[in-house]
């Protein structure tokens, strides 16, 4: 893909928009009710949205499909484009991937996986902006205390993104 693409596809939570450039995957919604709030949501975020392709998608869109009906993925075959990201938040969301399905990790242990063990709340804004979930899972990352913390979508669907995951919480 030279220019960006995108793609918009159904899943077991709801519609997904995807966003794609030669680099890789550069964006993806969280799930939302209809195809056009997720093409709204990806829209407002990049400015733009290229040629539609699913087909550029399709390995992704299968793992998306496997994740949401709670199959274990491996999402670690999926290149993402993090040109122009913060260096900071790309070591946090790098670091994030390795966190193993059906288990959490506080801010502050996160912060200290990527040497910065006083950054909590660093890492919760680069959690915030994370434009790749579920393949960076931020929805992994859980306040000290064992509660939820905060979640882009809501923490119902945090805690049920978690217990597809095998996660109880």
């Amino acid at each position: 893909m030279t220019q960006p693409r995108h793609a918009v596809v159904e899943t077991p939570l709801g519609w997904v928009a995807l966003l794609g450039t030669e680099r890789g995957l550069r964006h993806l919604t969280l799930p939302k009710p209809t195809p056009h709030e997720a093409l709204s949501q990806l829209l407002l975020e990049e400015g733009e949205l290229g040629e539609e392709c699913p087909s550029c998608f399709t390995p992704v869109i299968e793992l998306l499909q496997a994740f949401y009906r709670g199959e274990p993925v491996d999402f670690s075959s999926v290149v993402l484009d993090m040109d122009g990201r913060p260096p900071f938040y790309r070591r946090v969301w790098e670091a994030l991937r390795e966190i193993p399905r059906g288990t959490t990790i506080t801010y502050g242990e996160l912060a200290a996986r990527v040497g910065r063990p006083r950054a909590a709340r660093a890492v919760g804004q680069a959690m915030a902006a994370n434009p790749y979930p579920p393949i960076v899972p931020c929805h992994r990352v859980i306040a000290h205390n064992g509660g939820l913390g905060g979640f882009g979508g809501g923490l119902d669907l945090k805690a049920r993104l978690l217990a597809l995951e095998g996660f109880p919480h």
